[in-house]
């Protein structure tokens, strides 16, 4: 945000893992889908634990009322979570804030948002 010239005292880290294949499954089907693509991991801290959040594939694609795509979103979603996972059990250091406070695990998380992962 300072980049655009807004302060904001909180640190976020936003990851893009954007993933191309299933992406373009869905856009060949809807492309005003692309509004809705999952494509990102944020990692913050929140109440001194520091927190990973994603949306939820299988939740966005619903809104879309496309059941012939649940399996790619489903696809989606778990590769999401392993990502997510494999961070807590510090195999992707680069998803934790500079302070490197331990994640919880993703039976651990947080109660979420409907519709989103956290950990």
């Amino acid at each position: 945000m300072e980049k655009k010239g807004v302060e904001f005292a909180r640190e976020c880290l936003i990851f893009e893992i954007c993933q191309p294949q299933p992406a373009k499954k869905v856009l060949d089907q809807n492309m005003s889908v692309s509004t809705a693509l999952a494509c990102r991991i944020s990692t913050y801290e929140e109440n001194g634990k520091t927190i990973l959040a994603s949306l939820k594939p299988t939740a966005l694609l619903a809104m879309f009322n496309m059941p012939q795509l649940k399996g790619v979103a489903q696809k989606v979603e778990d590769t999401i979570v392993r990502i997510m996972n494999e961070a807590t059990a510090g195999r992707l250091a680069g998803l934790r804030p500079p302070s490197h406070r331990p994640v919880p695990s993703y039976q651990q998380r947080l109660a979420p948002a409907k519709g989103e992962l956290r950990i």
